[in-house]
């Protein structure tokens, strides 16, 4: 049979324009066709189209189900939630009170318990629409979520990164999703060694989208075969192998730098005790390997007050752990960053050190330049500590920070004290142009449900701004209390 869709182009466009071929339809249409005298062609064709219509939708031959496997939900013995955490749950989902939502969900699997089946569809759709939900679900959900989500193609994140089929057979966005999943969220090693197993295969595009989804997890696992990749392919993908390599201290490209630098950034310090002057000497760095500018070290500068010789080092020393230098010199940090401040040309190097330091994650160093600078707030320090560790320095350092601090904190899965919760309150209720509903919607989980009768004592001292604020006091009471309800659900 052609083409259906040749043959109903001619239907439309006529058979004098379009050829049909002699054996245009199915061969049983062919057959009765062949014994009607009673019309023209045209009368024919059109015939035929009707019946080949028909013929194609009356059935098909059958599949063998005998050896079909049989798509079972996996067991699932894990309790169910309570009648009264089901029914909050429910509440919250037609709410799309998001973040209370993961807050919830966060108890259920805290406390070993699973959400009620008829639930998880609805639960589906918001992950949908929020994605730092899924994570939670999921594990909420447990291996009936995995099974339902195979039923409909909008919730496959649930099973993205184990049908394996994909990977191999998969549409190019398709693969990418797959993979991305795989890194992300699963098996990251495994995501490399599949990466790895295809690489040859791959055009440069493609190429460049699995590097970059090697920047989830990037490890030093990761180091030996991406160097390995600097000897076989072009320019476009060893700019984003030199990118990811400049992060590790032991790649060879960062060994490079520490030669080159070595040899141009002299520390020397007295050592009897009248002269303990430490002394600085840096001479221009002389670079012969066309590899060291291809991997990002500029040859001329951007920057108007500095040389050409000056802004190559200075990119050598960000990409390089400051470490070294103290090390090296027998130093202290403080007092490192002490000598480079007092030389007019080299207090430029304290931010390109502070820069290593953010890029090398050494919070030993990020920790020496807050004393430096006279126990200044060091931003980057707080993105990078642990939870609870970063809610301690973020609050030593809110009073004179509070803009960014609460920015760090949003991001913090850890809950405000009492004493921090009230701190917080008395700048953010001053402000309730800047911090409205949304803010302590998602914010809600971190502030501890007492707090809530304590909201009258907090707001700003403009009247009209005051009575904002009264209307935000409100919805945050009513937050707090859905919060409490929560906690004590899962707790009866």
């Amino acid at each position: 049979m052609s083409n259906w869709n040749d043959l109903v182009n001619a239907a439309m466009i006529g058979t004098a324009k379009k050829t049909v071929p002699a054996d245009a339809f199915f061969p049983e249409v062919n057959d009765l066709l062949r014994h009607d005298n009673s019309a023209d062609n045209e009368t024919l064709f059109l015939r035929g189209l009707a019946l080949s219509s028909v013929y194609r939708r009356s059935g098909v031959v059958p599949d063998d189900y005998g050896t079909a496997a049989y798509f079972s939900c996996p067991p699932d013995n894990t309790p169910e939630c309570s009648d009264r955490a089901s029914v909050l749950l429910q509440t919250l989902l037609n709410d799309r009170a998001s973040t209370l939502v993961h807050f919830w969900l966060e108890q259920c699997v805290a406390k070993k318990l699973r959400v009620p089946y008829r639930v998880l569809p609805d639960l589906f759709d918001i992950a949908v629409a929020h994605p730092e939900l899924r994570k939670a679900m999921l594990a909420a959900g447990g291996p009936t979520a995995g099974w339902l989500a195979g039923f409909y193609s909008v919730w496959d994140f649930a099973s993205a990164g184990t049908d394996y089929n994909t990977w191999n057979h998969g549409k190019p966005a398709e693969r990418l999703t797959f993979i991305t999943a795989l890194r992300e969220d699963i098996n990251p090693d495994e995501a490399r060694e599949l990466i790895k197993a295809t690489w040859d295969q791959e055009n440069e595009n493609t190429k460049k989208a699995l590097l970059k989804v090697m920047h989830s997890n990037l490890g030093e696992k990761d180091l030996p075969w991406l160097e390995s990749l600097l000897k076989t392919e072009k320019v476009a993908v060893r700019r984003i192998v030199y990118e990811y390599l400049r992060r590790f201290a032991t790649s060879s490209i960062v060994q490079q730098y520490v030669q080159i630098a070595r040899a141009v950034f002299v520390i020397t310090k007295g050592s009897s005790l009248l002269n303990k002057k430490v002394v600085i000497d840096i001479y221009p760095p002389k670079i012969t390997d066309s590899e060291i500018f291809e991997s990002g070290i500029p040859k001329q500068s951007k920057d108007a007050d500095a040389s050409n010789e000056q802004a190559m080092f200075e990119e050598l020393i960000k990409n390089i752990p400051p470490s070294i230098w103290a090390r090296e010199a027998n130093l202290q940090q403080e007092t490192l960053l002490e000598t480079l401040g007092s030389h007019r040309k080299h207090k430029r190097l304290i931010n390109c050190m502070m820069q290593a330091a953010v890029q090398f994650r050494d919070t030993e160093w990020l920790t020496a330049f807050g004393r430096y600078s006279d126990n200044q707030y060091v931003n980057p320090l707080a993105e990078m500590l642990p939870d609870a560790e970063r809610m301690s320095y973020c609050m030593k350092h809110f009073d004179k920070n509070e803009a960014e601090v609460l920015q760090v904190l949003k991001n913090t899965r850890h809950q405000f004290t009492t004493e921090q919760a009230r701190r917080v309150l008395r700048f953010t209720s001053k402000n309730p142009y800047q911090y409205k509903r949304d803010y302590y919607a998602d914010m809600i989980w971190q502030f501890p449900e007492e707090i809530r009768f304590e909201l009258g004592a907090y707001g700003p001292d403009n009247n009209n701004a005051g009575y904002y604020w009264n209307t935000l006091r409100e919805e945050l009471e009513k937050l707090l209390a859905t919060k409490e309800q929560i906690v004590k659900s899962f707790n009866t």
